[in-house]
């Protein structure tokens, strides 16, 4: 998909946001920089769902599914962490 927009190595792309993608789901998970985050997800996840408007079939993820995930990244980013998370005292 990366090589198809133009951007080569693909593979080099493909591991950077993966672990982009994983650091950012260990913060949410943790409770650490939540809306810092949040705010990464929701911008990784507005670009994919413009992706997949422009090409359908680059994507194995649905619409519905993006969306959900926007939706959640951004009731993140208003909300904040919760209660239980450790960035809560800071």
């Amino acid at each position: 998909m990366f090589e198809k927009m133009g951007l080569k190595p693909g593979l080099t792309y493909v591991w950077i946001v993966a672990a982009i993608e994983i650091i950012v789901g260990l913060l949410m998970i943790v409770g650490l920089w939540t809306q810092v985050a949040a705010l990464i997800a929701l911008i990784i996840l507005a670009i994919a769902l413009i992706l997949k408007k422009k090409q359908p079939e680059s994507l194995e993820s649905s619409n519905g599914l993006l969306i959900i995930c926007l939706v959640i990244a951004l009731s993140l980013l208003f909300t904040g962490p919760g209660s239980w998370a450790f960035d809560m005292p800071l």
